[in-house]
């Protein structure tokens, strides 16, 4: 006998090696009389999700895995992919909020034409004028004698 379409009516959403395939679960919004419906695939995966509730909030019992893409990079749940996600997150900047000197910030980063990055030294920065021997080189955009 098929499950598809059997609607269980549960406090919690099981976690995914307890739960049924091709049905919806019902769980119970505490002290309330409502409900928020997943709706289970053939793979134990949650197709559809109404409520506060979002797998992509990075809870690792939301959902299993089911895209080949992932399956081929060994990532099988949930958990799985948010640990990826979140090493990834790991190696990502924050996006600047304050603003600082170089005393206070000693690095800057550099990017390559590649979108390769590297930390240089941010006392560095502007030493290249100050420090050099100017010449009159044409094309060079520096004029011998300006201030």
């Amino acid at each position: 006998m098929s499950n598809t379409g059997k609607i269980i009516r549960v406090n919690t959403l099981p976690p995914i090696e307890e739960r049924e395939n091709n049905v919806i679960y019902q769980v119970a919004a505490p002290g309330a009389a409502t409900y928020t419906d997943y709706a289970i695939d053939e793979n134990g995966d949650v197709k559809t999700h109404v409520g506060y509730f979002n797998p992509e909030d990075l809870v690792d019992y939301a959902v299993n895995i089911s895209t080949p893409e992932f399956l081929e990079e060994g990532i099988e749940t949930q958990e799985e992919f948010n640990l990826n996600t979140r090493e990834q997150l790991g190696a990502k900047l924050n996006k600047p909020s304050t603003t600082g000197t170089t005393s206070q910030y000693t690095e800057v980063l550099g990017f390559d034409h590649h979108g390769n990055t590297a930390k240089l030294p941010a006392g560095d920065l502007g030493k290249n004028i100050a420090n050099s021997s100017l010449t009159s080189i044409e094309g060079a955009g520096l004029t011998l004698g300006a201030d």
